[in-house]
């Protein structure tokens, strides 16, 4: 793997790890939960853009993709929620798509393990 994309990916996930900190810290007015989730995703993101970089192949990528997909999708809901128009409906799936996130993103490192 090239030098440069290693630190395309290192930089991608610093970012979005802090992103992800800023929001926990900043949007979620229901206090620890959604912290300690933002937290999680934030560790959680840092190893997945590292690890399968180096070893992932076949299944651990395609749930390394769909996951950061998903996490823009997620993310997106969320910004829209926050800033410009509150929807119940779409609340229920941005939680949703959390939850899918946080156990994806656990599945994504054990399948990363499990390789070796």
């Amino acid at each position: 793997m090239k030098t440069s994309t290693l630190y395309f990916a290192s930089g991608l996930a610093a970012l979005l790890a802090a992103v992800q900190v800023y929001l926990g810290l900043n949007l979620h007015s229901f206090g620890v939960g959604g912290l300690h989730t933002h937290i999680t995703l934030a560790i959680l993101l840092l190893l997945l853009m590292h690890i399968p970089f180096l070893r992932g192949e076949g299944y651990t990528k395609k749930v390394y993709m769909g996951l950061i997909g998903l996490i823009g999708l997620q993310g997106g809901i969320g910004i829209y929620l926050a800033f410009i128009e509150f929807i119940r409906v779409l609340n229920v799936i941005h939680h949703i798509f959390g939850w899918v996130i946080l156990f994806g993103s656990i599945l994504g490192v054990a399948l990363v393990f499990m390789r070796k």
